[in-house]
């Protein structure tokens, strides 16, 4: 087994003790978590499968320890940092950001550069043929973009995935006049 910086942490937190809804490619999801479905709840938001513990509690695979620290997920590689938000369009925009509660969070926060490959490899992963990957960091102007993005889309429903159940505060079509 690796060695798991993780094992003497004080708090729990949105980690491995406290699994609340990871991203994962399908690919990702075959690989760790189909073996323990049971244990799971599960949604799709777009090309991504979004999991957590049905007890909202621990990840199935910590024991005390990760069972699968060694093949374990990109967005579980990625912590302390972690993929905000993501946003579909021409291009697929993912945020990563480190805003987390983990202790540790600046001695294992790794380079800046290598978290945003990581994400980047995630949503080419999964990205629509021909869709473009950007990531945006949550910091500076970065972050600028990332709350107008959210903003659009709370209030239009810009850059959501069609197949994922939402409605925008602002219905366009109805607005001006047409049906949908």
């Amino acid at each position: 087994m690796s060695d798991n910086p993780c094992l003497a942490c004080p708090i729990d937190q949105g980690c491995c003790r406290n699994l609340d809804w990871m991203r994962l490619s399908p690919e990702e999801y075959e690989r760790v978590y189909a073996r323990v479905d049971d244990r799971m709840e599960t949604r799709r938001e777009g090309p991504f499968l979004l999991v957590r513990a049905k007890d909202k509690g621990a990840c199935p695979h910590w024991d005390g320890h990760c069972t699968v620290y060694d093949e374990r997920p990109t967005e579980c590689r990625l912590y302390p940092q972690a993929i905000g938000s993501v946003f579909d369009g021409a291009d697929m925009v993912l945020s990563v950001h480190a805003e987390t509660p983990c202790p540790w969070r600046r001695a294992l926060r790794g380079s800046d550069d290598a978290a945003e490959a990581m994400v980047r490899g995630l949503g080419q992963t999964v990205a629509r043929q021909g869709q473009g990957v950007r990531v945006v960091r949550e910091e500076g102007f970065g972050k600028l973009e990332v709350y107008f993005r959210r903003l659009a889309r709370k209030l239009l429903g810009f850059g959501r995935y069609a197949d994922t159940p939402y409605r925008p505060l602002i219905d366009l079509p109805r607005l001006f006049g047409r049906s949908r």
